[in-house]
């Protein structure tokens, strides 16, 4: 994975990403800061860093709980009409999974 990624992960989770061992988001605010830093990586990496930040959703109630808090189905929606269609489809997998969550709440 590229350290940019790896950047962003080890952020969100307040230490050293872990797919298995840490992968739950410890500040929400972190997850406005990715939004932030997205929006200048090129789609491929975008592309990458989606396709784990919806792995860990579907890991933890406490990660769909983080993307509540901070509005991210607003924030995403944004930025769905402007995304290349490789990053558009992963974030329409994740408000499916986000728009589900919010609904059994």
């Amino acid at each position: 994975m590229d350290m940019t990624a790896n950047s962003q992960l080890d952020m969100l989770v307040g230490g050293e990403f872990d797919m298995e061992l840490n992968f739950v988001i410890q500040d929400a605010q972190n997850i406005k800061h990715m939004l932030e830093l997205l929006d200048h990586c090129p789609p491929n990496l975008q592309a990458e860093i989606w396709s784990v930040f919806i792995a860990i959703l579907r890991k933890s109630v406490r990660n769909l709980q983080a993307c509540t808090d901070v509005g991210l189905i607003e924030h995403v929606l944004h930025r769905l009409t402007q995304a290349e269609t490789i990053v558009a489809d992963l974030l329409i997998d994740m408000l499916g999974v986000l728009a589900s969550y919010s609904i059994t709440v």
